[in-house]
């Protein structure tokens, strides 16, 4: 069964910290573990990464992604970019091969490197579409008392301080 947590704190007498009812670790629910078992992992041998198996249970749906829901019922989902779609959550393999290099002692890269390197975005297919890339800001920084532009555009992000231009940022690829 699940332990109780005491509704008032608790005094440790040997190092004199009090304890409150938030400091105990949420216990794992029944949907965590089903995850856990999903994407494959072994909590015999490997107990300590199921932090691992509750970041995917808690994660978002990245864009393009959606979640919809069928008339059955179930939820599978779509990628808005390209129209596919798919039972299984779009993160479930960045979690699964988090898991996997865990066990290796392994870094993984960031779900937003995940992300990021995954699901790049779709260039429009029909002649008549068009990509909107060109936008202009232009704002004082109050901190220098400069005035900054930026100009986005398919190429990539350019700036000027007080007029005087700043090298590219970075090139959009697609």
């Amino acid at each position: 069964g699940k332990k109780q947590r005491s509704e008032t704190p608790t005094t440790n007498l040997l190092d004199l910290t009090v304890k409150t009812k938030n400091d105990v670790p949420d216990e794992y629910t029944d949907r965590d573990y089903e995850y856990a078992n999903w994407i494959g992992m072994d909590l015999v041998k490997y107990p300590h990464l199921m932090p691992i198996a509750r970041e995917g249970i808690q994660s978002m749906i990245p864009p393009p992604w959606k979640s919809v829901k069928t008339k059955e019922g179930d939820v599978v989902y779509q990628n808005k970019d390209t129209g596919e779609i798919q039972d299984n959550h779009p993160l479930d393999d960045y979690f699964r091969n988090k898991y996997l290099s865990a066990t290796k002692g392994e870094e993984y890269m960031s779900v937003e490197e995940y992300i990021l390197e995954t699901f790049k975005p779709v260039r429009p297919q029909s002649p008549e579409s068009t990509i909107i890339c060109n936008s202009n800001v232009l704002f004082l920084d109050v901190t220098t008392g400069y005035t900054i532009q930026m100009m986005a555009s398919c190429s990539g992000l350019k700036y000027t301080v007080d007029g005087a231009p700043r090298p590219p940022v970075r090139r959009v690829n697609y």
